[in-house]
């Protein structure tokens, strides 16, 4: 298993509006992807910080929706939301519970 983990700081005047799209656009869209495991949004409410955490069944499934540019498309679609550019991380996942 693998992750992806997405971090950065949404607007402040823009935070409901981003978890808006998360919720109606970006989890859905997710969820049709093949090798999607599951999803958390971490968000601290003070600084407005955010953590998208993607868990994939495979490194090929998680780089395969990279270069469909299904991951760009799900950046754009929040991307006046953010105070500055996100940051994205991948990991293996080595403990599940």
């Amino acid at each position: 298993m693998h992750a992806r983990i997405i971090s950065g700081l949404i607007r402040p005047n823009k935070r409901e509006e981003f978890m808006s799209i998360f919720q109606d656009t970006i989890i859905p869209r997710a969820k049709a992807q093949e090798g999607f495991a599951s999803l958390l949004l971490l968000v601290d409410s003070k600084t407005n910080k955010f953590h998208s955490i993607t868990l994939w069944e495979t490194e090929y499934h998680m780089s395969s929706n990279e270069s469909t540019m299904y991951l760009v498309k799900q950046l754009g679609s929040v991307a006046a939301d953010f105070a500055g550019p996100p940051t994205t991380e991948r990991f293996e996942v080595v403990v599940k519970v």
